[in-house]
């Protein structure tokens, strides 16, 4: 496997074995196990979890993952299928028809950062699928594009393969589920069934970071969708996303994001 650092190449050399989009699709599992299907030499398939839960081996151990985990299939490997029947996994699928050697090899598993951002990517590739006329060529280096950057991003904070202890994975599950309520860490804790100074530790050590900085991450992620994609006033955009008080909000979205939340609306927001 090739570990040139995606820094060092030239973007458009990493696209150069990808000919098109063959097929993208939702796939929900069944309340059993499916058949995993063995990639061809012509293809690669990216499999993206929306929802529910899926076991894969990752070296000798068994490991669950859940919404935003990314498994990268290349020629003679196997698609995802030991289904938890309790939580069926439901994922995006894309095939790639590839002719040669990739230049670089993303890793087999890691974890989409923005969560959030996982079903917005699958809304629109299913949106664009539909349409007509539908470039295979064109939407297939777009799609090929954004999954690179992706697991780019995945290696650069070392989301790999998600080899986190089980209260660690339980209690970030928990966070992307819950972070627009009012959670209190000690529930958090709770729910990964460990102590809060135990939870802090997996955090950091894992993580490099704390609980409470991830929960305001992904609270300040929903707000920028909703301030892209609705016509939300702030005060409910803050009150939907967590944060006590709209002046709060404003506080750390402009020191987070580099604007205020009206000025951020009307410098990306696209004219409807």
């Amino acid at each position: 496997m090739m570990t040139t650092s995606l820094t060092t190449m030239d973007s458009n050399g990493l696209l150069t074995h990808v000919t098109e989009l063959e097929h993208v699709f939702a796939y929900e599992a069944p309340r059993a196990l499916p058949r995993p299907r063995t990639i061809r030499p012509d293809e690669e398939l990216v499999e993206v979890v929306t929802d529910g839960k899926v076991d894969f081996a990752v070296g000798d151990k068994l490991l669950t993952f859940g919404r935003g985990s990314m498994f990268w299939h290349q020629a003679g490997q196997q698609t995802i299928h030991l289904n938890h029947i309790e939580e069926p996994y439901r994922c995006l699928s894309l095939v790639f028809r590839v002719t040669g050697q990739p230049v670089w090899n993303p890793p087999r598993v890691c974890r989409w950062k923005d969560v959030d951002g996982v079903l917005a990517f699958g809304r629109l590739m299913l949106d664009v699928a539909s349409d007509r006329p539908f470039s295979r060529e064109f939407h297939g280096h777009h799609a090929y594009s954004r999954l690179l950057l992706e697991a780019q991003r995945a290696v650069r904070h070392e989301l790999l393969s998600q080899p986190w202890p089980a209260p660690l994975t339980r209690a970030v599950t928990f966070l992307e589920e819950h972070f627009a309520q009012p959670v209190k860490l000690t529930e958090m804790a709770g729910h990964a069934r460990i102590s809060l100074p135990h939870l802090h530790g997996l955090f950091a050590k894992h993580l490099k970071r704390s609980p409470h900085s991830m929960m305001l991450e992904l609270r300040l992620r929903k707000a920028r969708t909703m301030l892209l994609e609705t016509d939300l006033p702030l005060k409910q955009i803050a009150s939907d996303t967590g944060f006590s008080t709209p002046q709060y909000f404003c506080r750390l979205f402009s020191k987070h994001w580099g604007r205020s939340p009206g000025a951020f609306r009307l410098a990306y927001r696209v004219p409807r």
